[in-house]
């Protein structure tokens, strides 16, 4: 998946514009709280099983504060809370982009 044109912080969102015409805005509560890191999500064993990873929390007052592109395939987000080790592909936030319409829709 090629990268998004443009990235932006706009207020509590995420702005991503894609090369196709489409724009995605996603609340960083939203994407703290879908965190891929493995503080976040938990760990796989060899067999699959997961260990780790936090309890889901109320992330309803956290912020993106930055982010910084990871080569041409990533951003790593840094939240109010201080959480900074999830890397969101762009696969990720496309995935997280439509299931955060589909939330907001229902």
């Amino acid at each position: 998946m090629q990268a998004p044109k443009e990235i932006a912080v706009v207020g509590k969102y995420l702005a991503l514009a894609w090369e196709s015409g489409e724009e995605c805005f996603i609340e960083g509560s939203y994407l703290r709280l879908h965190s891929p890191s493995a503080e976040q999500a938990g760990e796989k064993d060899i067999f699959g099983r997961i260990s780790g990873g936090s309890a889901e929390s109320d992330f309803s007052k956290v912020r993106i504060l930055d982010f910084v592109r990871i080569g041409n395939y990533a951003l790593r987000l840094r939240f109010s809370d201080g959480h900074n080790t999830g890397i969101y592909s762009w696969e990720i936030l496309k995935s997280l982009a439509d299931s955060f319409e589909s939330e907001k829709r229902a």
